[in-house]
């Protein structure tokens, strides 16, 4: 393509993508051998499980709770990144309570453990919330944000599908808020008078919905979890648990280095 001094042509700047549709299907070179190595592996994959390898839970419990079962395994090595990574501890809700909600198992294309699940809330206060793919939300919706109530967790996690919200920046956002007015950093001033606890079944979700639709307070926090710090300023950027301005995951990377 011809190019005009340092920049290249205008057709190739207008260019986004280009698609492509075969129709004739792709031939394996080897068939034995393709079968072969993933026969390998699966062997190996199977093997590890159960005997300290990287599952380190029985195939049945993945499928019954999928990622989430390595709640057990965070448990014991302190690996809840509780109320926004202040600590590590054990949790009292264990990921068995997910029992009460899960409907139907669901499996990701040519998986054989079929870890996922479609959930329904059968009664409480969240009576009738529905989804699906309760894994990490699970600690993200938990101990990140002080809770311990798993329909609130469901709830949770329903409105940030609906709305299309990434669980992990959204329980950031709110977590590092919920520290800081802990510490006096915000104040219902700031919330829109609102008294941030942790965990707490009644704020929190507004919180979400205000996030959702920019409103008051929630517009701060849908900037994210780095902008959120720069507005609330007061040296608030100690209690952004973030690399590059992109939050972590919901275990606490401390307790399980490498």
């Amino acid at each position: 393509m011809e190019e005009r001094g340092k920049e290249r042509c205008s057709v190739q700047k207008k260019l986004k993508a280009v698609a492509v549709r075969g129709s004739k299907g792709v031939k394996v070179a080897d068939p034995k051998s393709l079968r072969e190595a993933v026969r390998k592996m699966y062997d190996a994959w199977m093997g590890s499980i159960g005997k300290g390898g990287g599952l380190n839970f029985t195939l049945d419990l993945r499928a019954r709770y999928g990622p989430a079962a390595g709640w057990t395994r965070y448990q014991k090595s302190g690996t809840f990144g509780t109320r926004n990574f202040q600590g590590g501890a054990s949790w009292k809700r264990m990921v068995e309570d997910l029992d009460h909600f899960f409907v139907k198992q669901k499996a990701c294309f040519s998986c054989f453990a079929g870890c996922d699940h479609l959930f329904v809330i059968p009664d409480g206060p969240y009576t009738g919330a529905y989804g699906g793919g309760l894994e990490l939300t699970t600690l993200d919706f938990g101990p990140n944000i002080g809770n311990e109530d798993m329909g609130l967790m469901a709830k949770l996690h329903e409105r940030c599908d609906q709305y299309g919200m990434d669980y992990m920046d959204t329980r950031a956002a709110i977590g590092f808020a919920t520290e800081c007015f802990e510490r006096g950093i915000l104040t219902e001033k700031d919330t829109d008078g609102l008294k941030l606890k942790w965990g707490d079944g009644d704020t929190v979700p507004e919180l979400v919905e205000k996030s959702a639709k920019k409103e008051g307070f929630g517009a701060v926090l849908a900037e994210g979890l780095q902008r959120t710090s720069e507005t609330a300023g007061k040296g608030s950027e100690r209690y952004t648990i973030q690399a590059k301005g992109q939050a972590l995951v919901g275990r606490d990377p401390r307790a399980s280095k490498g």
